[in-house]
């Protein structure tokens, strides 16, 4: 399905005129030919600062293009004990959702299907530049 960014021109200056960018959006793949109307879909929601970004992973981006992910996470593995309220049995997938959590490079991108969650809002409401 096609993405489309709320606000890629000036940040949102109020809740309702975000709110009216989603609906506006929803309205448009209504209209459009397609096999799937907008209504129906659910939303997936990324906050970012820029429209301009790629929706890439950490791991995958310039600062990190000579990094090796399974170094980066043995050794997330061996200092983050404490982190966890339990570390038996954590399998590679629960470790990169932790090391997500907490910042460190991964192949994870975050979203959200909430049409309101505070971090995508903020930086929906934020100034691009």
């Amino acid at each position: 399905m096609a993405s489309r960014t709320v606000n890629a021109g000036a940040p949102c200056q109020s809740v309702a005129e975000y709110l009216n960018e989603v609906h506006e959006i929803r309205k448009g793949w209504s209209n459009a030919k397609v096999a799937s109307k907008g209504e129906g879909r659910q939303l997936w929601f990324r906050g970012q600062r820029s429209s301009k970004w790629d929706l890439r992973p950490l791991i995958y981006r310039d600062d990190y293009h000579d990094a090796i992910e399974s170094e980066i996470r043995l050794e997330f593995e061996g200092n983050s004990l404490q982190l966890a309220t339990t570390h038996l049995g954590r399998n590679k997938w629960e470790t990169y959702f932790l090391m997500q959590h907490y910042g460190a490079p991964t192949r994870l991108l975050d979203w959200t299907g909430a049409l309101l969650p505070g971090s995508t809002l903020h930086w929906q409401m934020s100034d691009p530049t």
